[in-house]
Order: structure tokens, then C-alpha cells, then sequence
């Protein structure tokens, strides 16, 4: 038994046709709590698709849905948050990547993300990608750093600033290459708080994040 590539996995009517317990000892309720699952999380679909529907189906699965992202991008007002409490993310890197500060608030229920990347005036990773840093940098979504290399002191700078508008409760940071930094910003008042680019420490919060 197996439905068609072609036939509306969503319709509750067509899992009759690969499941011919389904009622009896394969209990429907459990099918439709799975099915709820596929619905709100993509990696979980191919999974229903293949265990309660019999279908084959590509390995490839997205964590998010591109419309559930899509539905997240209205605009942030930063200034109705000064003052508001927010945590924030340390990702630093030295010439060939970006480094990145992200805050995020909790506004009644409603998660609010400002983000703040940097790239070396000179870096250059591939030409095409070049072109949109650059643009991205015309139209204030970047910042950019004299030299080849990240200035620490930029985004230490940067950091301090926005301490001064926003509540910043912790940071959490990859502490490789970053002791120096995490230093200096404690130093400077900030709760830092190493949190290691691995599966120990991501595993947990990645699944509570899905």
C-alpha cells in the first residue's frame, strides 16, 4: 500500500488507502498528532510521509518552512525597545568570515531580533557574495572595519553603545579566539557566558528552538 507522489498527503481521506488498520489497531489519533507534527516542522514531514504513508521521498528535508520564515520579516523598530531587556549572541571571527551580534527581545510574546554583522573592508570571499556585502554595507546592514582583518575593538565599541540603550542580560559566546574579548567586556560590565559550538552544547536548545 502507498499513495501516490501525486495524491494530497495533507487529506485525512487518502491515509485509508495505505493504512488499512488505521482505526483498528493503528489508533488515528496517533496518526493525526504525527500528522500535526509534519504540518509545523519540515523536518518531520518526509518522516509521516514515509512511515504512515508509504511514499518515497527525498532525503532532503527544511528545518523551517520558507513561508514560517518569510512571515517573520516585518520590520523592527529599535527604538521602542531601548530600555528593554534582551540576550544576545557573540559569534567572532578573524578575516575570512563574518562576526556577528545578535539581540533578542521578548516583547509580550512576540520574539523581536536586531542583528549586527561585521567584515573586513578588504575580505574578499567570492566575487559574487562580495557584491552583496557591498551592498549590504551601502544600505547600513553591515558594518565594515579597516584592514583585512576584524577590529575587536569595533564591535567592543559597538557592544558598549548599545548596553547604554538596551538591558543586555547575557552574552553568550563561542569561546574560541575569545578570551580576550570576553575579557574586556566583562570588565566592561557584561554577563559572558561560553557557550561551544558542539553537539553537547547545541543539541538541547536547537530541538526547543524546532
Amino acid at each position: 500500500y502507498s499513495l501516490g507522489l501525486d495524491e494530497d498527503w495533507t487529506d485525512e481521506a487518502n491515509w485509508l488507502k495505505t493504512n488499512p488498520a488505521l482505526g483498528d489497531f493503528k489508533k488515528l489519533d496517533k496518526v493525526r498528532k504525527s500528522f500535526k507534527r509534519a504540518v509545523l516542522i519540515p523536518s518531520a514531514e518526509n518522516t509521516f510521509r514515509r512511515f504512515h504513508l508509504n511514499q518515497w521521498v527525498a532525503q532532503e528535508s527544511r528545518w523551517i518552512k520558507l513561508s514560517a520564515w518569510d512571515a517573520c520579516g516585518d520590520p523592527v523598530d529599535q527604538e521602542e525597545l531601548v530600555g528593554e531587556c534582551c540576550y544576545a549572541g557573540l559569534d567572532l571571527s578573524t578575516n575570512k568570515d563574518i562576526t556577528a551580534f545578535v539581540m533578542l527581545f521578548d516583547v509580550e510574546g512576540v520574539l523581536k531580533v536586531v542583528p549586527h554583522f561585521w567584515l573586513p573592508a578588504k575580505a574578499q570571499i567570492h566575487r559574487q557574495l562580495d557584491e552583496q556585502f557591498d551592498r549590504w554595507t551601502r544600505q547600513g546592514l553591515m558594518h565594515r572595519t579597516d584592514g583585512n582583518v576584524i577590529d575587536y575593538r569595533e564591535i567592543r565599541n559597538t557592544i558598549n553603545k548599545l548596553g547604554e540603550d538596551y538591558q543586555i542580560e547575557e552574552i553568550g559566546h563561542d569561546p574560541w579566539n575569545a578570551t580576550q574579548i570576553a575579557v574586556e567586556l566583562e570588565g566592561d560590565g557584561f554577563t559572558m557566558v561560553p557557550i561551544r559550538q558542539g553537539y553537547y552544547s547545541m543539541s538541547a536548545p536547537t530541538k526547543e528552538f524546532e
